[in-house]
């Protein structure tokens, strides 16, 4: 069972609605980017392959249920016009008894206002002896109140948030120190401010590294900005180790291969994923643990130093394998698969996990702590299948990549069954390792909605229910307040449990909600309206 967490109904936050207000300081940008795009005629768009997580990163044959083929039938469409959602009604749950308050089943196809928890100086996260100001429950943004919001982005190691308007127009904020905001400086901000350089661009889906971003657009072009030391923003060069990163967004050089259409983009911590609409794959950035896929870690002597070749082009994935489990632990046959044609992806600090139109599960990278799942520490250079199940027969149909572990949700056989959601490898420092994928039986029974994988801490969305979870050290990003401040264990978060959440985003120190917002007299805006509010200007 969930152990909910409960919280003072006077004390959601820093005290509720008539509790101090949170005041933080943030920097203007001095700088307007330029144009990146001009005044071209408009072309046909395409939605989004992920609707965010995480990156929001967390897929669910693109975290919307969206898949390519579906990208390439239709055109973006204004969020008036788009169709309601079809899932199935969920159960509420109940508050306590003074504050029970009936939830309906979210309507994710609808726009709405963003809550976030979590610190408010990144900068700071290291700093043993800091004071750090966290928002250790959901909280409005004043910038953003009246806003309609989307979509939501961060990532698994990422200190800063990409918002998408229904517009189309890319806001970000936090961490900004090699320019990943993409708003022409390296001022790091808790304000939400617009990607100037993509004013004229609609962005329909984006990614979060380490230190850099993606924008997809609807044309299926991406730019990039932010950190680019390891060539991971794909424009073709690679950055020296004094340079202070790309604060305005640059165009990728795409690959001469495939569809040439990009339809998802995932960022790991210092390299970058695309898939095109036809299925393939594409990455670049740094190669050490093979997480970009391409069979070599590609290292070499440089004198008597070993380094390693950096990927500043985007180049395909071409070979998946399967691997038989050998004797003693030994590598057993090999055989490579062919036709895989992927449909979502993830990425961790340093590995990745992908669905393909089957419902198959790879995982390839880094293979410490069991991350792969594959009963190995073995780094994986090719993307490798996940024999747990396949020998199993399970479809998997959610997929996320945390720091150093994997979550995945299975489609059950019979429709009536609850799915299982499934993770491995090691969230908590201290904890026990699980080398191959583990059921999750304190979600036993819940319908998963949305996976949302952070470096330690994980967010689920499940029935009307928001789910967070993560291990000490916390800032607040779990949203459960003051008073419980890390859980080993999923726990409802009481404080969302008056709204509806219809995406997540966790990232390294912060989470990011979306509450959508209809336009049939619904009292979402009153009960946002209980929220505290932050006041980033």
């Amino acid at each position: 069972n969930i152990v909910e967490a409960v919280i003072d109904k006077h004390d959601v936050c820093d005290g509720g609605p008539e509790a101090k207000k949170v005041k933080l300081n943030s920097a203007n940008a001095e700088e307007k980017a330029a144009n990146l795009d001009g005044n071209k005629p408009a072309d046909k768009e395409l939605e989004p392959l992920c609707n965010g997580n995480n990156g929001s990163h967390s897929v669910a044959n693109g975290n919307g249920v969206t898949t390519v083929s579906k990208l390439t039938e239709s055109a973006e469409k204004d969020s008036k016009e788009e169709e309601e959602s079809k899932q199935p009604d969920g159960k509420a749950v109940a508050n306590d008894a003074a504050e029970a308050e009936t939830v309906e089943a979210p309507d994710d196809s609808s726009p709405g206002e963003v809550l976030w928890c979590g610190t408010t100086k990144w900068q700071l996260l290291h700093d043993k002896k800091a004071k750090l100001p966290n928002l250790y429950s959901p909280h409005r943004m004043e910038s953003l109140i009246g806003v309609r919001i989307s979509k939501v982005f961060s990532g698994t190691v990422a200190c800063h948030v990409v918002l998408v308007t229904v517009e189309g127009q890319a806001l970000t904020f936090g961490r900004n120190q090699l320019g990943q905001l993409g708003v022409g400086d390296r001022v790091t901000s808790v304000q939400a401010r617009p990607v100037e350089a993509l004013r004229n661009i609609r962005v329909v889906s984006a990614a979060c590294g380490r230190s850099h971003t993606l924008f997809l657009t609807s044309r299926g072009e991406v730019f990039a900005c932010g950190d680019n030391r390891s060539g991971q923003l794909g424009i073709g060069s690679v950055a020296n180790g004094k340079d202070t990163g790309v604060p305005t967004p640059k165009p990728m050089a795409m690959p001469t291969v495939g569809s040439r259409r990009i339809a998802q983009v995932e960022a790991g911590g210092d390299f970058s994923l695309l898939i095109d609409s036809s299925g393939m794959m594409f990455t670049c950035g740094h190669p050490e643990n093979g997480q970009l896929g391409h069979g070599s870690d590609s290292q070499y002597f440089e004198g008597t130093k070993l380094v390693h070749k950096m990927e500043s082009r985007l180049a395909p994935i071409v070979s998946f394998v399967r691997e038989e489990e050998g004797r003693g632990g030994r590598p057993g046959a090999k055989s490579v698969i062919e036709g895989v044609r992927v449909i979502a992806a993830s990425c961790g600090p340093s590995h990745c996990a992908c669905l393909d139109s089957e419902g198959r599960l790879w995982t390839w990278g880094f293979g410490g702590y069991g991350r792969l799942g594959h009963n190995s520490t073995r780094n994986e250079l090719r993307p490798r299948l996940v024999n747990y199940f396949s020998n199993t027969r399970q479809r998997v149909d959610r997929v996320s990549c945390g720091g150093a572990y994997t979550i995945a949700t299975t489609a059950p056989a019979n429709p009536s069954a609850p799915p299982v959601t499934y993770l491995w490898g090691q969230q908590k420092s201290s904890g026990e390792a699980n080398m191959y994928p583990k059921a999750l039986m304190d979600l036993s029974g819940w319908s998963i909605r949305r996976l949302s994988a952070g470096n330690r801490s994980c967010a689920v969305l499940a029935d009307t229910s928001c789910i967070t979870w993560g291990p000490s050290p916390t800032f607040g990003e779990l949203g459960h307040g003051d008073m419980v401040k890390s859980s080993a264990r999923p726990m409802v978060c009481k404080a969302l449990e008056r709204v509806r959440v219809a995406e997540v985003a966790m990232g390294y120190a912060q989470c990011v909600f979306l509450v959508p917002l209809k336009s049939d007299g619904s009292d979402a805006e009153e009960k946002l309206g209980k929220y505290p509010v932050c006041r980033d200007k």
